[in-house]
């Protein structure tokens, strides 16, 4: 029994063990298979994609970021806490091998270094500590081993085979990271280097260029003064395969690409063009023997430093020297400044006019959508220019219109205005009168030119006037009659020239007196001098004030003769005080007054806009109790034109007052008491009287004209009577005083003495009267 129970278990197992073989055998196809194209095809199964990560760090700490690292790696990190750092960093759509790269990255970027220990663990310390050996770095001896784009730390030894340490420990530090450290085991040949295993895969590249058997290969650092380092060593790395290109004809050898060096985009793929006859090759010299580059070159940048280190046999390094010292040189910055110091012109009309003429040409080219669009920009522009100038637009223009005294030697310097760059600012310094400007070279160079044209010394003037009131009756109509009575008494009428209507441009007259007529003429070869001499003795004519003014091209010159008188303007009552009366008064000016603004041609004609307002006092009238004197105002306006040293006479200027002419008996009339009615009579006459002006405009044009007319001047004036007391009072060429002798001639004589002359006038209308009594 006992035998039965274990041998039916037994038979089962075995026919449970054994039915796969009766199964296959079964199975087996008795007829040849099917063709295979009669076998359905099997279809391949799409793998699948990668997983993206994304993650947002912003000003998380080290212990966030370790964690999300140790997530992606699965290690677990060991941190002091004295070690710390603010991590921001966004990312979106990484690998995870990405993600690990990048953190790694931003933590090196932060001094924070990954030391790995076995597999599972690492090790976060500072990059900067100084015991940074210490901290538990695998050392690495094998020259073959492989590393990744990293910045993990690591510790690698190097050894030497055909190179001297010193040979090649300058070029690895310039490598380096400033946390890297680089320890020389010179009994071995060998460098221990620890840095980012991204930084030991460029190092190892460097070395291994470097320590070769060929003999010739030296370093050579060259320090960049003015220019980027990295620029000079793609040009060069640019200049030094195409210079191997050409010494290998008939080949496109493919170069590796030194460390740390950015080649010229790769034309490998496109059929290769041949060279046009006119091509200049670099790789031969006059001597087609000699080659420009010999060798192996290798050229790296230090940006840090910006330094250049070149490795090349020293045939090569003459060449090498042309070049940096063509490429590095002091460039002129693209926007520069400079400060114009005017002679003559002002600074701020000046900055104005350059703004308005700048804010032109660059209008006339900015946008050519609409017509209507670019209106409107240069009314905004304008606009904006006459508030930042603080000029209306009528002076703006008028000083437009005269500031350029030579277009054709500027013209070409205006075109160029056209191509200014929008970064050109013009500016003005009204405390030293100098204009600042901004921009390109090319556009300060523009802007100089018309400055030039523009700060010149504008001719001046100087106008000598004569004002006289003249008495008119039955005899004299005009004032301008009296003038030609009195030059042909004195045989002077033939000097005169005719009525010149042609010069006449704008006459009016604003007068309060009915009756004025407004007239003026030109007068050549007249000399004012005789006029005045013949009104000292003339009872008809009244000299009344001789001016000078002297003033520049296009500047208004304005000179006042007269008084202030008061005169009533309100009349108060106060009843508390018994009705008394109290006047209020205010001055007003009485006189003469000159306001002149010649503008010189090139023919040196003097176009002048002449104002002259005279004003007197006239009857009284009774106001509230108050005498108040009437004021006569008499005004001429006109612009004439009149030659360099010619006259010009205006008139027209008429006043009327009613006097009393008194007839009486002589010796009986003046009787006191019954003269004046028995032997005496009063008849009211009309006195009309006149205002003449003579005025001559003498051009100076430079300092020999300028000298001429203060000699001149000088000479007509008293002063030279006067004995100073003093021989080196002045620098002047006029210090010394002439001869009192010597009578000044007629033509040397100026009107400048005419006040003193003034008041003999005064003195000789005193006697008239008193001789006119006496022969009544």
């Amino acid at each position: 029994m006992i035998y039965r129970r274990i041998l039916l278990p037994t038979l089962c197992l075995l026919s449970v063990a054994t039915l796969p073989l009766q199964v296959a055998a079964q199975t087996l196809p008795s007829e040849p298979t099917a063709p295979a194209m009669d076998a359905p095809m099997r279809v391949a199964t799409p793998q699948t994609a990668e997983k993206l990560y994304s993650f947002k760090f912003e000003g998380a700490d080290l212990d966030t970021v370790m964690e999300t690292y140790c997530e992606w790696t699965g290690q677990i990190y060991l941190k002091n806490d004295a070690v710390k750092a603010t991590i921001t960093l966004k990312a979106s759509g990484l690998t995870k091998k990405e993600c690990i790269q990048v953190v790694e990255a931003i933590l090196g970027m932060n001094n924070i270094a990954l030391v790995p220990m076995d597999e599972k663990f690492l090790k976060v310390v500072q990059s900067t500590a100084p015991d940074l050996g210490g901290q538990g770095l695998r050392i690495n001896m094998d020259p073959g081993k492989q590393y990744g784009q990293t910045d993990k730390l690591v510790t690698q030894i190097i050894q030497l085979q055909h190179v001297q340490i010193p040979e090649v420990q300058t070029a690895v530090q310039h490598l380096m990271h400033a946390y890297g450290k680089i320890q020389t085991l010179e009994r071995s040949n060998s460098l221990m280097i620890t840095d980012t295993e991204s930084n030991i895969i460029r190092i190892r590249e460097l070395i291994e260029f470097i320590d070769q058997a060929s003999a010739g290969i030296e370093p050579r650092i060259y320090k960049i003064e003015h220019a980027d380092a990295s620029e000079i060593a793609a040009k060069l790395s640019e200049i030094i395969t195409m210079a191997q290109e050409d010494q290998t004809p008939g080949s496109s050898p493919s170069a590796r690409t030194p460390p740390g060096v950015i080649r010229a985009r790769s034309t490998r793929g496109t059929p290769t063009k041949p060279a046009a006859p006119t091509q200049a090759t670099i790789s031969k010299t006059q001597s087609s023997a000699d080659l420009i580059i010999r060798g192996k070159v290798k050229v790296l940048a230090d940006e840090r430093t910006n330094i250049i280190i070149i490795f090349s046999q020293e045939d090569n390094f003459e060449f090498f020297d042309k070049i940096i010292k063509v490429l590095d040189v002091e460039i002129d910055p693209a926007i520069t400044f400079e400060v114009i110091n005017l002679e003559y012109a002002d600074a701020e009309d000046l900055a104005g006019t350059l703004n308005e003429l700048v804010g032109a040409a660059t209008g006339s080219r900015s946008g050519s959508s609409s017509s209507s669009s670019r209106s409107s920009s240069s009314r905004s522009r304008t606009s904006g220019i006459q508030r930042a100038s603080g000029r209306s637009s009528s002076s703006s223009s008028s000083r437009s219109s005269r500031i350029t005294p030579n277009a054709s030697s500027s013209g070409a310097s205006i075109q160029n205005l056209s191509r200014l760059s929008e970064e050109t600012r013009i500016l003005s310094d009204e405390r030293s009168n100098s204009v600042l400007l901004m921009g390109e070279k090319s556009d300060i160079a523009a802007l100089k030119e018309v400055i030039k044209s523009l700060d010149i010394m504008l001719e001046q003037v100087v106008i000598e006037a004569a004002i006289f009131e003249i008495g008119l009756g039955n005899e004299l109509r005009h004032g301008i009659d009296w003038l030609y009575k009195s030059l042909d008494a004195n045989g002077q009428t033939q000097k005169l020239g005719a009525w010149d209507g042609s010069s006449l441009v704008t006459n009016t007259v604003n007068s309060l007196v009915s009756g004025a007529f407004n007239y003026y003429q030109n007068l050549s070869g007249l000399d004012s001098q005789i006029l005045i001499n013949l009104s000292l003795t003339d009872q008809d004519a009244r000299l009344i004030s001789t001016p000078i003014i002297m003033t520049t091209d296009n500047t208004e010159a304005t000179l006042t003769i007269g008084e202030q008188r008061p005169v009533v303007t309100t009349t108060d009552s106060f009843s508390n005080t018994g009705g008394s009366l109290r006047s209020n008064y205010e001055y007003k000016d009485i006189g003469i007054q000159l306001t002149v603004t010649p503008r010189i041609n090139p023919q040196r004609f003097v176009i002048m806009e002449i104002i002259q307002k005279a004003d007197q006092i006239g009857t009284l009238v009774e106001i509230d109790g108050n005498e108040v004197p009437t004021i006569l105002n008499r005004e001429f306006e006109a612009t004439v034109a009149v030659p360099d040293g010619g006259t010009v006479v205006l008139g027209g200027l008429m006043s009327s007052e009613m006097k009393d002419s008194i007839t009486k008996i002589p010796i009986l009339g003046d009787i006191p008491l019954i003269g004046r009615y028995l032997f005496s009579s009063v008849t009211k006459v009309e006195d009309q009287r006149e205002l003449i002006v003579l005025m001559t405009p003498y051009v100076m044009s430079n300092l020999e004209e300028m000298q001429g007319q203060t000699e001149r001047l000088y000479r007509g004036t008293s002063l030279k009577q006067e004995d100073w007391g003093q021989e080196n009072w002045s620098e002047s060429k006029l210090r010394q005083i002439p001869d009192p002798e010597e009578e000044p001639t007629a033509q040397n004589t100026t009107s400048s003495n005419l006040e003193s002359q003034a008041t003999a006038t005064a003195e000789k209308d005193e006697m008239i009267d008193l001789l006119n009594s006496m022969d009544q």
